[in-house]
């Protein structure tokens, strides 16, 4: 019988964050049972990490998986090769799951039978705190925003119906990387985003430290890539900046109301 969830942890060279990730996500293992798999994919270069990271599998009884790959969306693509569960959730090292997990469990359950339907969780980091519910229906309405503007957070927000997909994680796209893969759920498979309130998915880390190397040459990075896309999936410019002031606005509206409302 086909199990309920995969969960795809890649990791590379850290075991102090895997460790607060694999506890956050016991409970809700607990309640899945036997019905869902686990597997820390590690793409590791040194080898303490690695055994450090194989003692964290074998202690909580998950697979270990050694990379073949050292490309970051090239280790994601292989969870839909190792899992065949009913729900895909790739989650990072560095994160964990701050939430309810047995709303998480029924939410999953609940909505089994719908399988075109990606159940986003909210998200939490140092720089940005969404709840995703009004930006899961503003994407619905209107995909090209996402592309625009991340209204959602990293892909671990996202628990993936696995069902025949071939959408995959573009490595030519090193920035651009999560917001691509979601849009192409949404546009190629005919997947719908829906928000369900488990919880938050944290970041332990800033992310903004990642994108950091690239130092003076991110904004043309990220230019080039948006010029590259554009040209690629033939979207007309003035639709594209169009998406990009009603993802602006509404990320602009949304920290306004945080504040006003934190200041109350």
């Amino acid at each position: 019988m086909q199990k309920l969830i995969g969960i795809y942890i890649p990791t590379f060279n850290n075991s102090k964050f895997l460790i607060r990730l694999v506890k956050s996500i016991s409970k809700f293992r607990y309640l899945c049972e036997d019905n869902h798999e686990i597997i820390i994919s590690d793409d590791s270069t040194d080898e303490k990490a690695k055994k450090e990271i194989k003692k964290i599998a074998c202690d909580n009884s998950i697979r270990y998986i050694q990379s073949s790959t050292r490309n970051g969306p090239e280790n994601w693509n292989q969870a839909f090769k190792y899992l065949s569960t009913k729900y895909v959730w790739i989650i990072h090292h560095d994160e964990i799951f701050n939430g309810n997990s047995e709303e998480l469990f029924n939410s999953l359950k609940n909505n089994i039978r719908k399988k075109d339907l990606c159940l986003v969780l909210n998200s939490k980091s140092s720089n940005h705190n969404y709840r995703n519910n009004i930006a899961c229906k503003l994407i619905n309405l209107f995909p090209l925003i996402l592309l625009t503007k991340n209204l959602i957070g990293p892909v671990s927000c996202v628990i993936i119906p696995n069902k025949n997909l071939r959408v995959r994680f573009r490595k030519d796209y090193p920035l651009l990387v999560d917001i691509i893969f979601l849009y192409e759920l949404i546009i190629k498979k005919n997947f719908k985003l829906s928000n369900i309130d488990a919880g938050f998915m944290e970041s332990l880390v800033n992310r903004e430290s990642i994108t950091s190397q690239l130092g003076k040459n991110l904004i043309q990075v990220q230019i080039s890539e948006y010029k590259r896309l554009i040209k690629e999936k033939n979207i007309l410019k003035l639709k594209f900046i169009f998406a990009s002031l009603i993802g602006t606005f509404f990320l602009s509206f949304y920290k306004l109301f945080f504040i006003i409302r934190n200041r109350n």
